[in-house]
């Protein structure tokens, strides 16, 4: 679990955006997608058939994660500030800690069923997030307090 940890925070260091070109009625569109959107990762997840949405509900477990393990303070509902996250950052949903922490167990036990996870011997280990999600957030939320609050305010800052 501590392995997997390490890399889902990796991941979040530098976060990509895609934009998806479609056409309809005539028109053509472009949608952009930021791989650190619930909502957009959620709208890609549906956008693919089912035995390949293992990624998408991946990321959003992860993202649920990150977002109340790091950042509690800046959701709906919780305790200890009136912080906000820019919606770009969290959806538009307006969801609460309880939400991404029911949301963040349904996708990893999702992504522990696939294939995918089984190959790459993460299956046990997303059972485990699933299982113990509020658990495990404890960990971040001892680094985000501890280790990183003198900068943490000013990471969404725009320039």
């Amino acid at each position: 679990v501590r392995a997997y940890l390490a890399r889902m925070l990796a991941s979040f260091t530098r976060v990509d955006s895609t934009t998806v070109v479609y056409r309809a009625r005539g028109l053509t569109y472009q949608r952009h997608f930021s791989e650190f959107d619930f909502d957009d990762v959620l709208e890609l997840a549906g956008l693919v058939e089912l035995p390949y949405r293992y990624d998408f509900y991946k990321r959003l477990a992860d993202i649920s994660l990150f977002i109340t393990g790091i950042f509690p303070e800046c959701l709906p509902g919780s305790k200890g500030g009136n912080a906000q996250l820019p919606e770009k950052h969290i959806g538009h949903s307006g969801r609460t800690l309880r939400d991404y922490e029911k949301d963040g167990r349904k996708y990893y036990d999702l992504a522990s069923t696939y294939d995918e996870a089984k190959e790459q011997g993460l299956d046990q280990v997303l059972s485990q997030l699933a299982e113990n999600f509020t658990i495990i957030r404890k960990p971040l939320n001892y680094l985000a307090t501890n280790l990183m609050s003198k900068r943490h305010k000013d990471w969404f800052i725009n320039p």
